[in-house]
């Protein structure tokens, strides 16, 4: 890690590795990883890998040499990533069954952290 990026002008500390940098969503407030894409706009990922087999595919991401390209890495063992916009708690929650499951995880961490910073 190279530490804290500069401040941004919402006032959230962004802190970069690489090429990635940790942020919070400033819709839902939760925490993302945000790589350059391919066409070299910023994409928000949700933390961790998921079954790609699970996932529709218009959904999966995969990540070579700190870039965000369309689909599944074949060389992660069946395993994707998805854009935190597919899952931001700011919009309803997704059709889709596991999307939908992920949304309703990420809102039950998000609001244990909400409940740990009250105390």
């Amino acid at each position: 890690m190279t530490g804290p990026a500069a401040d941004s002008p919402d006032g959230q500390a962004r802190v970069r590795q690489g090429r990635c940098r940790f942020e919070r969503c400033p819709a839902c407030g939760t925490p993302t990883h945000v790589h350059p894409g391919i066409d070299g706009r910023e994409i928000a990922l949700q933390p961790g890998n998921h079954p790609a087999g699970l996932l529709p595919p218009r959904n999966l991401r995969h990540l070579s040499h700190g870039i965000v390209y369309p689909g599944a890495d074949p060389r992660e063992y069946g395993t994707a990533r998805i854009e935190h916009v597919s899952i931001c708690l700011s919009l309803p929650r997704p059709a889709h069954p596991v999307l939908a499951e992920l949304w309703r995880a990420l809102s039950l961490r998000a609001a244990c952290e909400r409940n740990a910073n009250r105390r």
